[in-house]
C-alpha cells in the first residue's frame, strides 16, 4: 500500500468515525430521554415511587428491574450499546491505519538510508 492509498483510507475512516460518533451521541440522547420517560411511566403505573421499595436503594433496584423488562428501554439501551461498539471499532480501524501509515513512512526512510549507504560505498554520494 502506498502513502497515497493509506491517506485516502485515513480520510474514509475519519469520515466513518465522525458519522459513527454522531450516531452514538444521538443514541445516547435517545436513551436518556427514553429512560426518563419510561421511569416516569413505570413509577406512575406502580402507584408512586414509595410503592417501589422501603428506601431509595430498594426503589432504585426495583426501578432497574422494571426498566430491564420494558421493551422501549431495552431497545434504546441496546441501540446505544451497538452504536458505542461501532464507534470503538471505527476508532480501532483508524488507529490501525495510522500505524500502517507510520510503518510505511519508516520503510521509506529505511530504503532512503539504504540507497544513501549504497551510493556512499560506490562513491556516488558524499555524506559530508
Amino acid at each position: 500500500m502506498t502513502i497515497a492509498e493509506i491517506t485516502l483510507t485515513l480520510i474514509r475512516l475519519r469520515t466513518e468515525l465522525s458519522s459513527t460518533q454522531a450516531r452514538a451521541a444521538d443514541a445516547k440522547m435517545t436513551l436518556r430521554h427514553v429512560t426518563a420517560d419510561r421511569e416516569t411511566a413505570l413509577i406512575a403505573a406502580a402507584g408512586g415511587d414509595k410503592t417501589l421499595g422501603a428506601n431509595a436503594d430498594a426503589r432504585a433496584r426495583a426501578l432497574l428491574l422494571l426498566l430491564d423488562a420494558d421493551p422501549a428501554y431495552t431497545h434504546a439501551r441496546d441501540a446505544h450499546a451497538e452504536t458505542d461498539r461501532l464507534m470503538r471499532m471505527s476508532q480501532v480501524e483508524l488507529d490501525c491505519a495510522r500505524d500502517q501509515r507510520e510503518c510505511i513512512r519508516w520503510e521509506i526512510r529505511e530504503r532512503h538510508l539504504d540507497a544513501m549507504a549504497l551510493a556512499t560505498v560506490h562513491g556516488l554520494y558524499d555524506a559530508s
